[in-house]
């Protein structure tokens, strides 16, 4: 007799992964703008001192890891009607937008004063984006079990949010290049808060969760966090979570200062072609990574992508610092468009598998603890590794500062010669360590290969039992129209 098989097919609806991949873009746009441009923002309208600024960051940690898993545990034990996380969503968004454009009208003019006023932007906008960014980190674990669904809902989020991404690196360059235009911009922060608030509110509507978990009951606050700590795996995926948010911030916080001082990435054909490389390899890896998910495993393509990556950091290091790359004298995008590719194939590798590695993760929890508890992990990997944003944003300032960044001079060609030189160390040496830190972590990762597909298989039979229950539970209260919501359309594969 053929031994069973341990895959099986899932189907997620259409309009659920639409829903999710275009709200999380609305998400990811003004979140990543928010916490992305806040630092050239401040350091080039508002001329704060970027030691200041560090200190802000700094300050900024303790909340930052308190508050995640204090919304995550909340909202694991809230029950409602509409859910445990639509509520957030549907009457989170307008709070979101307009905490969003706040952040653009600084109420003071001092040092001091501009220092407390980006410190408290930073408590007020990330206590809202948290709400919103657990459930968003968490929400494919909850609609899908198998990494190849979870894939697909990947698929789609990281197709409709590419606006958000492209839209948190441009923007800044945009707007607050050489020359930074105040008034245009603030008029499209203002836009950018709105259109999103709306696409998370409509959002809010097709975004399916599983209502069978309302019946479980949750775990306490502290019995919560006791259990998550000893989750192995869990543990593990936050050294590499911890070391690529690192990356993250610095990539997505400060390629504008690589643009005014090291690459010129002015609008002629040579960079236009080398734009074009960068957005076909970053197509060519998101099919690459969902079409060998099933055959090479969440595992190994992480670890792909930051040995990629880890390369090209390497070799954008050599020709900028080989070059002299100054604002004088900068190299063009299509001399890096190869670096530049190898870099983008590593963040996407950890943007899109990071998400499904810690879906595996809950998994595991569930059969440590019977219990489905996506946002108290999401919280939980937010109190571990949130301090890195912090940390991200701290170090490359500091560095610049270490290297003579001038605030009160706006024109790079007249900030001093070595800050050049500060930029490439902390856009590229940052990277470069955390990159190898997470990839060496990921070598100890468990929850791989056909023995973790079959704990899967069976933790999905569980789920139906799960479901049929809550049918059951509907049905006595007079409530089985519900059902049709929560059903799931999964077939089984011999």
């Amino acid at each position: 007799m053929a031994a069973e098989s341990t895959t099986f097919e899932e189907k997620i609806p259409v309009s659920a992964k639409v829903a999710y991949g275009g709200s999380q873009g609305a998400h990811n746009l003004i979140s990543g703008i928010g916490l992305g441009a806040i630092d050239a923002f401040y350091l080039k309208v508002t001329n704060l001192d970027p030691g200041l600024m560090g200190i802000s960051w700094m300050l900024f940690i303790v909340w930052n890891m308190i508050n995640d898993p204090l919304i995550g545990i909340l909202q694991d034990r809230t029950k409602t009607k509409l859910g445990r996380r639509i509520p957030y969503l549907r009457y989170g968004a307008p709070i979101y937008a307009i905490t969003f454009i706040w952040i653009w009208f600084p109420f003071a003019d001092t040092q001091i004063l501009l220092f407390l006023n980006h410190l408290l932007m930073l408590y007020i906008f990330d206590t809202v984006y948290s709400m919103m960014g657990l459930i968003y980190y968490s929400m494919p674990a909850e609609m899908a079990i198998t990494a190849k669904a979870r894939g697909n809902i990947m698929l789609y989020s990281t197709g409709l949010s590419a606006i958000g991404i492209v839209g948190t690196i441009f923007v800044p360059v945009i707007f607050l290049g050489n020359v930074p235009q105040i008034l245009e911009f603030r008029i499209w922060m203002i836009i950018f808060g709105i259109i999103a608030g709306v696409a998370i509110f409509i959002g809010s509507y097709y975004i399916k969760e599983n209502k069978y978990t309302l019946m479980e009951e949750a775990l306490g606050f502290w019995e919560s966090i006791k259990q998550s700590l000893k989750n192995k795996p869990f543990l593990i995926l936050e050294i590499t979570i911890f070391a690529g948010l690192i990356m993250q911030q610095i990539l997505y916080s400060y390629i504008i200062f690589l643009f005014d001082f090291v690459v010129d990435a002015s609008m002629n054909i040579f960079n236009i072609f080398a734009f074009v490389i960068v957005f076909a390899v970053l197509t060519i890896t998101v099919i690459w990574l969902l079409r060998n998910l099933e055959k090479r495993g969440l595992k190994k393509l992480m670890i792909t992508g930051g040995f990629v990556a880890i390369v090209s950091f390497i070799a954008l290091f050599i020709i900028g610092i080989s070059a002299n790359a100054s604002p004088g004298n900068k190299i063009s995008l299509f001399s890096i468009s190869l670096p530049f590719s190898g870099i983008a194939f590593g963040l996407i590798s950890y943007l899109l598998l990071s998400q499904p590695m810690m879906a595996d993760c809950i998994d595991n929890d569930e059969i440590l603890t019977g219990k489905r508890r996506e946002t108290t992990y999401a919280g939980m990997n937010a109190l571990l590794t949130k301090p890195a944003i912090s940390i991200g944003h701290g170090i490359f300032l500091w560095i610049i500062d270490l290297y003579g960044y001038d605030e009160n001079i706006v024109d790079p060609l007249l900030q001093p010669s070595l800050v050049s030189t500060g930029i490439l160390v902390a856009f590229t040496l940052v990277p470069l360590i955390c990159l190898i830190i997470g990839v060496i972590s990921l070598i100890w990762f468990p929850l791989d290969g056909e023995g973790w597909n079959k704990k899967k298989k069976e933790l999905h039979e569980i789920h139906q039992q799960k479901e049929k229950k809550y049918f059951e539970f509907l049905k006595e209260k007079g409530l089985s129209d519900a059902q049709n919501d929560t059903k799931s359309k999964i077939k089984d594969k011999a």
